[in-house]
């Protein structure tokens, strides 16, 4: 949604995926999903979110119409891949991660991201401790705060 004035001027279609084979895990997934969401096959799945998010912005009527309809023009549609890897993977390695991206056709190469979060050491270990930090982060605050 804009800032200032009431009307939708994006929308992401993203997946975030922790895995140890990005590479399949980019084109046996991701890209399926991507290319369904392309095709038109998964619009009632971008409806359906996105119209919460059209109700809490006080749209509704002619306005709200409209900005379903933004929701389904690829015009303004882009989408994001993120996935993990390790430090093995190099800057080189990364773009072929993504190889087959330009097969979702009549979108320009700014509304296609390929992100990578590179985890030093066991993936499983990494967002455990993260997870156990976050708990531990949140207690303290509601020890203090609550």
């Amino acid at each position: 949604m804009h800032q200032e004035e009431q009307r939708v001027v994006g929308v992401t279609v993203f997946e975030d995926k922790c895995t140890r084979f990005p590479r399949q895990k980019f084109q046996q997934e991701i890209m399926v999903t991507f290319t369904e969401h392309h095709e038109g096959k998964r619009n009632s799945d971008l409806l359906a979110n996105a119209v919460s998010l059209i109700k809490e912005s006080g749209l509704n009527g002619s306005d709200a119409t409209k900005a379903a309809a933004r929701v389904l023009d690829k015009q303004f549609r882009t989408y994001r891949a993120a996935l993990t890897v390790d430090k093995t993977i190099t800057t080189k390695k990364r773009k072929h991660l993504f190889k087959g991206y330009d097969e979702l056709a009549n979108i320009t190469k700014d509304q296609r991201i390929g992100a990578t979060f590179v985890v030093d050491g066991h993936l499983r270990d990494y967002f455990q401790n993260l997870a156990d930090r976050v708990i531990h982060a949140l207690s303290e605050f509601e020890e203090e705060n609550v």
